[in-house]
């Protein structure tokens, strides 16, 4: 009920692909075309050239991404640089914003 809610009028837009487990999840995915956002590497987000098609990956707030993940897939990590160090991270909807915008602005909005 509120998934349906959240999506509001964007539905028919989805790609929805149902599977059984996050493993499965895990191992459909193409990691030479997903990004990984996370706290724990130094490479910006800014530093990545996404093409078409590319996705993005981010973890639970309270836990981010399993560590096996990234370990397995380095060359895809990227973060959110944080200037003060007291500071650890943003929270998921605020970093999901400002990475998709910044992609978003790379390909004009789709205004062309």
């Amino acid at each position: 009920r509120y998934l349906r809610r959240a999506g509001l009028d964007y539905w028919e837009f989805a790609r929805i692909k149902h599977l059984p487990d996050v493993e499965a999840y895990f191992a459909q995915l193409d990691f030479a075309h997903t990004y990984l956002l996370t706290t724990k590497v130094k490479r910006p987000y800014t530093h990545i050239q996404p093409r078409p098609g590319d996705s993005f990956l981010f973890g639970k707030e309270t836990a981010g991404l399993p560590e096996w993940l990234l370990k397995a897939n380095p060359n895809s990590c990227a973060t959110i640089p944080m200037k003060n160090p007291k500071v650890r991270s943003l929270n998921l909807a605020t970093s999901v914003g400002i990475v998709m915008y910044h992609m978003l602005s790379i390909y004009g909005f789709g205004l062309d």
